[in-house]
């Protein structure tokens, strides 16, 4: 895929779904139906149009959509799916990215080789890709400014057929007292984030595994 052009279909609405369907008493469950039309748009989108099919890529949410991300793994199509819940809104993350150009750091910088696919030496906001190994290990190191120096690692470890764990840890070495105040103020709500960031993380996973069985099985 050329990292350069990108022809994105964004259906990952939820929030916005969520609200329409409250709004007529109409079950949630059937969001899936609108991802399949919007999945099944891009296919043909695909079959007519010579640069969808070289450059095309679709964003879908596994929250209401898992069997269309399995059918597009599966035909090998340039699939992206967000972590985050739907309707969240990172505003910690945001006001920590401007206090850190407020004081000269990169802040949340946005920007890489690939939209959805992580190399070593990307920018992901104010981190930067440290080492990577795909489906197993993601590091990242903290290049805001920082009384001292900061990872984020998230780790799959397996645990046999269709199992795996989720590990996930935030490294900080202090450096002199400044350090280590830092971290006695911020080690709560890194609690908060980092927590929920863990459990949507594994939620997504848990749906994708599970749509992609049943598409073995179907």
């Amino acid at each position: 895929m050329n990292s350069e052009r990108v022809y994105m279909l964004a259906a990952d609405h939820r929030w916005q779904w969520e609200e329409w369907c409250d709004a007529r008493q109409i079950p949630r469950a059937r969001i899936g139906e609108a991802k399949r039309v919007a999945y099944d748009g891009f296919l043909r989108a695909r079959d007519r149009s010579p640069d969808v099919r070289e450059f095309g890529a679709l964003l879908v949410d596994a929250q209401y959509a898992a069997p269309v991300v399995a059918d597009a793994l599966t035909a090998g199509l340039d699939v992206g799916t967000p972590a985050e819940k739907a309707g969240a809104f990172p505003l910690a993350w945001s006001v920590r990215g401007w206090l850190d150009r407020l004081v000269g750091g990169v802040g949340l910088r946005r920007g890489r080789r690939h939209p959805y696919r992580l190399q070593v030496g990307d920018a992901l906001d104010f981190w930067l890709v440290e080492e990577i190994v795909p489906g197993e290990l993601l590091r990242l190191r903290a290049e805001m400014r920082l009384p001292g120096r900061a990872w984020l690692e998230m780790r799959a470890e397996p645990l046999g057929a269709d199992r795996s764990r989720y590990h996930q840890r935030a490294v900080f070495l202090p450096r002199g007292l400044a350090g280590h105040g830092y971290w006695a103020i911020v080690a709560p709500f890194h609690a908060l984030i980092f927590g929920g960031m863990a459990r949507n993380i594994s939620h997504a996973a848990e749906r994708l595994a599970a749509a992609k069985i049943a598409t073995r099985e179907g």
